[in-house]
């Protein structure tokens, strides 16, 4: 689609703990006894409040603001907040049939009410079908991949006293997105592509 903007969308559980990157957050010491407790041990609620947020980003680096989700999301719902937050969000910021539209293959995106409703929306070509987004595949798209850790490492750096607070700090960060790492992050979805198309659709990243 020459000339338009890629649009990518997800949903995310944000929880009200402190943000814990397993990966990154190390430390160093000659054995376990002389680690800090502070350390060792990072509290953690066993079912902590959260809140489901669904996220909007361009090819061009624009977002939408953040759309709080109430409850579980279902198809009748997910096609409610298409039809009267986030297409019209869109069409404001890039005009009619100036974008197109991705989404996973979750099940509220790939039943056929949605399915039927987009198209009717925005037409096949301003819409990437169910049959084009390969199945379990976060690591294809930019909100997995970069957008959704940085919100998360930045908004979660300590916990939330409740929910609000929660939401009001992701968006914070959100707003605060630097639009070159985005356009940045969009950039490499082609050769993410490719790898996934070279791995025959299995895991590519290690």
């Amino acid at each position: 689609n020459p000339g338009k903007v890629v649009v990518f969308s997800d949903e995310k559980n944000f929880v009200v703990d402190k943000y814990n990157n397993r990966r990154n957050d190390r430390y160093i010491a000659k054995s376990a006894a002389d680690t800090d407790a502070s350390v060792k041990y990072v509290p953690r609620s066993k079912h902590p409040a959260k809140a489901m947020m669904l996220g909007v980003v361009g090819s061009d680096g624009k977002t939408i603001p953040p759309i709080w989700i109430k409850g579980n999301l279902n198809a009748s719902m997910y096609k409610h907040i298409l039809a009267h937050q986030v297409f019209p969000a869109l069409d404001a910021t890039y005009g009619q049939g100036n974008w197109v539209w991705t989404q996973d293959g979750a099940p509220s995106h790939t039943s056929d009410a949605v399915q039927k409703y987009i198209i009717s929306k925005l037409s096949s070509k301003g819409f990437w079908s169910k049959e084009m987004w390969p199945p379990s595949s976060p690591n294809l798209n930019p909100l997995d991949y970069f957008v959704w850790t940085h919100v998360e490492q930045r908004a979660c750096a300590t916990s939330h006293p409740n929910v609000d607070a929660l939401k009001a700090s992701v968006n914070k960060v959100w707003a605060a997105m630097n639009t070159n790492d985005i356009v940045n992050a969009c950039k490499a979805f082609r050769s993410r592509i490719e790898a996934c198309i070279k791995a025959e659709g299995s895991i590519f990243e290690k």
